[in-house]
């Protein structure tokens, strides 16, 4: 099982539409046979530079599982293509077993 993490920056304006929003988000991932395991919202942050005329944007991170070796290009396609989405970055996490032998190999 394969785990990421998505932070996605939305439009500020869209606060209200939050669970709309998240649903979105899922079906895009259910094409791809990803699973949302959980998620946060961090709410509304000013961004430290202008994106598609925005001073701020409204983010949310989400954990994903997967099955598949990797998220495919439609869901990057789609991601790019959402005008509610400001930006987005998604992030494979390392397993646990990889960051402890990591460990032990630089502790020597």
């Amino acid at each position: 099982m394969r785990k990421y993490e998505l932070v996605v920056v939305f439009r500020p304006g869209l606060e209200a539409e939050k669970e709309k929003l998240l649903k979105g988000l899922q079906d895009l991932l259910s094409k791809e046979d990803v699973s949302i395991t959980s998620s946060s919202w961090w709410g509304k942050k000013t961004l430290s530079y202008e994106i598609k005329k925005e001073k701020e944007g409204l983010y949310i991170l989400l954990e994903l599982e997967t099955t598949s070796n990797s998220i495919g290009d439609s869901f990057n396609k789609d991601m790019k293509n959402d005008d509610s989405i400001l930006r987005y970055l998604l992030v494979k996490k390392e397993e646990d077993s990889k960051k402890t032998k990591k460990k032990k190999l630089t502790k020597k």
